[in-house]
């Protein structure tokens, strides 16, 4: 399976593949759209959360897997109101919700679905700003599981409970 995803994400020019040494991010020119991110343009709202489901969970399983205790801590304190000072404050809540999903993916440490994250950060972001408008305080709370799973150690708690976050908007 992870085969014919690296084998798509380097037809697409994602990823590139050498022998004997492994398979590395491309570098993407940044005014070059991804193909992946023009499909994203055109798919339905179901869709995106469907595929955020599936990427965002995976990012909370390998996040369990592979975080220390100071990582895990680290991204606690960037979401928490207990940690911001007047200079934070002033940044919106929706940023603190993307700071927490960027936070998650960075926690698994995987270079290839961080880069697939950031390339639908901008669609991502427009479903997260429409949940975010109709569940500011719910959604932080979700957010306040997922973390607490991952900090469980159980993986499979971990990704349950992002799917858990993804679907309480759905």
């Amino acid at each position: 399976c992870i085969r014919e995803v690296l084998k798509a994400l380097a037809y697409s020019g994602v990823v590139e593949s050498r022998s004997g040494v492994g398979t590395f991010v491309k570098e993407i020119p940044s005014e070059a759209p991804s193909p992946a991110v023009d499909l994203l343009s055109s798919t339905d709202y179901t869709q995106i959360l469907e595929m955020r489901k599936l990427l965002e969970g995976q990012a909370a399983y390998w996040a369990t897997e592979r975080a220390t205790p100071e990582e895990i801590a680290e991204t606690l304190a960037m979401v928490s109101k207990r940690h911001l000072d007047i200079r934070t404050i002033t940044l919106a809540l929706k940023d603190i919700h993307t700071r927490f999903h960027n936070g998650v993916t960075a926690l698994s440490k995987n270079p290839i679905l961080i880069h697939m994250l950031a390339e639908f950060q901008e669609q991502f972001k427009k479903q997260r700003e429409l949940n975010f408008v109709i569940l500011p305080d719910e959604d932080r709370l979700e957010h306040w599981k997922v973390l607490e799973a991952i900090k469980s150690g159980s993986p499979a708690k971990a990704r349950r409970a992002m799917h858990q976050h993804i679907d309480y908007i759905w």
